[in-house]
């Protein structure tokens, strides 16, 4: 009974911790962003500043000052030059689809629902039924092209709007740089004053989280990398079976548009195939088809396997966290799933918390086999 009331004191209280850790990522953090992302900053620059002090002699400020102003530089020179060429170029290429659509994939459309008018089907019903039909192509293509303009216009909009936010985006992003020379200055005193606030277990308990945690990001995104090269692979022998001109560099932009959230190569694919199919170009769409189901088999073997052994978990459980993740929270749940697994998996290693009893030695295993034998034949 007391083992039970343990149990669901520290299901209790650790849940707790989540249910508030989460309630400050998706309500608080916005109004803590800039702090965190100093302090980040500070840490990830801390090695480099330290070993500039040693090699100039420089004052540690001195030396945080001259790295702190080249990373804020270079990250401000980044963000700023991509962000605004990314926003752009994609504003010009989605108010170029609707172009596009009209020109090269409407009359096909067209023709394919038209196929009545190349046979002798209105002559064994009825003109009757020939208006009917006529009607209803005419209001498939009237909906096809109004949900191609009204996307690209829903897209732009949202991206001006992404444009318009950029007064807040240069508010965050100065507070952040005044705060990243604030703690730089004083990064000893800060950190000695978070720590004081914590007691020797819970110091030592935040210290594995952010190691394992860290850990675990560094490997997934060594896993995803993985798996970004074999899609990359397996697309260019389906761009060279296609005949596709360019198909190394195809292969590398759809590899690399599949490494992006939300979006995969079924984003790519299956539009590519539909065109193929009205455009009459049957093998290729036929090639592209095939080659699509054997890669979506692939990539669903492959990444659970190759995700949990760089994390160190199961596959079976990767996979179950990944797609208890994404009908969770998405994108985000399916990666912070796992990783949330495997910290709690270190932690549960390293003796600090206790969610589930461990797997038996070989030799535990045999001498529970030989105690419950008897039982069993019994």
């Amino acid at each position: 009974m007391d083992k039970k009331v343990s149990f669901l004191v520290n299901v209790a209280y650790y849940g707790i911790i989540c249910a508030i850790v989460i309630l400050f990522l998706k309500y608080g953090m916005n109004y803590v962003l800039p702090f965190v992302l100093a302090f980040a900053i500070n840490y990830v620059f801390k090695k480099p500043i330290i070993l500039l002090s040693e090699k100039t002699k420089l004052s540690r400020k001195g030396s945080a000052l001259i790295v702190l102003t080249l990373a804020v530089v270079l990250l401000l020179v980044l963000v700023v030059l991509l962000g605004v060429k990314l926003v752009t170029s994609l504003k010009d290429v989605i108010m170029a689809v609707p172009g596009v659509y009209t020109r090269s994939v409407e009359p096909y459309i067209q023709r394919l629902l038209q196929w009545y008018e190349r046979t002798d089907f209105i002559d064994i019903l009825g003109p009757t039924v020939g208006a009917i039909l006529e009607s209803t192509a005419e209001a498939i293509l009237t909906s096809l092209g109004s949900l191609v303009t009204n996307s690209s216009v829903r897209i732009v909009q949202w991206l001006t709007n992404v444009l318009s936010s950029f007064p807040s985006f240069l508010m965050t992003f100065l507070m952040t740089v005044i705060s990243v020379y604030f703690i730089a200055f004083d990064y000893d005193r800060v950190l000695l004053f978070i720590k004081r606030q914590f007691s020797e277990k819970q110091l030592y308990f935040i210290q594995h989280v952010k190691t394992n945690f860290l850990n675990t990001v560094v490997k997934y995104l060594a896993s995803y990398s993985l798996i970004m090269l074999i899609t990359m692979g397996e697309m260019a022998v389906l761009m060279l079976a296609a005949s596709v001109p360019r198909p190394f560099t195809v292969a590398f932009l759809i590899a690399l548009f599949d490494f992006m959230p939300i979006v995969g190569i079924s984003t790519i694919l299956i539009p590519w195939i539909a065109i193929d199919i009205v455009s009459g170009n049957y093998v290729q769409a036929v090639i592209l088809a095939v080659g699509y189901v054997v890669m979506t088999i692939v990539r669903n073997i492959i990444e659970p396997k190759i995700v949990g052994e760089q994390v160190g978990i199961h596959p079976l459980l990767t996979l179950i966290l990944m797609f208890v993740g994404l009908k969770l929270d998405g994108l985000v749940g399916m990666l912070a799933l796992p990783v949330s697994a495997v910290v709690l998996v270190q932690l549960q290693k390293a003796d600090i918390i206790h969610f589930y009893k461990e797997e038996p030695l070989p030799e535990e295993a045999g001498s529970i086999q030989e105690e419950t034998g008897p039982q069993a034949d019994a």
